[in-house]
């Protein structure tokens, strides 16, 4: 075999082998791009509605930005079809008011307690039997290591959890039976702005109480907390 061959057989390779890698790479675009549309697309259509950035609410930006968040928020909508991003209403931004405060030593080890990524803030909800019988707290807000109670409900409330969407910022979610009188359940999806000190809640009526999806964090916590309390037995 003389030498133009061999550089026909290298050459033929040479192409063969760029051409498996432009197939690799345009499979691998198509489904990144795929997956980054499967995050966002938390209902139906807002996002088709929705194109232009500057046309899209807050919370559909926070959601579109936070993975974590679009993956919660894809679930919430298998378990609720009639949810919609585009019909929650915004309330107005209001300050966040601790209802109490006391200084408490809170380590990343704490069951109860939902962390930033950092490990210097905290999110705390709970329920009891007693009045109130859901509270939540924030921990470190101001870098002072006090847990803050900024929110408490009666029966007529159901707290879901917390979802960190950065070292500053977390979702707080819940349902309560319509503020109005009227019937049906209000859905909350409520943004705590540490760092600026504001809460902005989003606000969506349903018929029936929408339920709640199974989400791996708040199931471990749970866990946690029940392992915890069975240990000091």
């Amino acid at each position: 075999m003389n030498s133009n061959n061999h550089k026909g057989i290298a050459g033929a390779v040479i192409i063969f082998a760029v051409a498996i890698l432009f197939i690799a790479a345009s499979f691998y675009y198509m489904k990144d791009n795929l997956i980054k549309r499967n995050y966002s697309s938390s209902s139906e259509e807002y996002l088709d509605n929705n194109k232009d950035p500057d046309q899209m609410s807050e919370l559909i930006r926070l959601v579109n930005a936070n993975s974590n968040l679009s993956r919660f928020i894809m679930k919430v909508k298998e378990k609720n079809p009639s949810f919609n991003l585009n019909k929650f209403n915004p309330g107005t931004v209001t300050k966040i008011t601790p209802l109490s405060s006391e200084k408490v030593d809170v380590k990343n080890t704490s069951p109860a307690w939902v962390f930033s990524a950092d490990g210097k803030k905290a999110v705390n909800w709970e329920a009891g039997f007693e009045s109130p019988d859901s509270s939540l707290f924030i921990f470190n807000r101001k870098d002072d290591g006090f847990s803050e109670v900024v929110l408490e409900c009666g029966i007529p409330c159901k707290y879901w959890g917390a979802l960190w969407v950065d070292n500053n910022r977390f979702v707080f979610l819940m349902d309560r039976e319509n503020s109005n009188g009227e019937e049906g359940f209000d859905f909350l999806i409520s943004l705590y702005d540490l760092k600026n000190g504001s809460v902005q809640s989003y606000t969506q009526n349903f018929p029936e109480r929408p339920s709640v999806p199974i989400w791996p964090e708040w199931e471990k916590r749970l866990s946690n907390i029940k392992k915890g309390v069975e240990g000091q037995q």
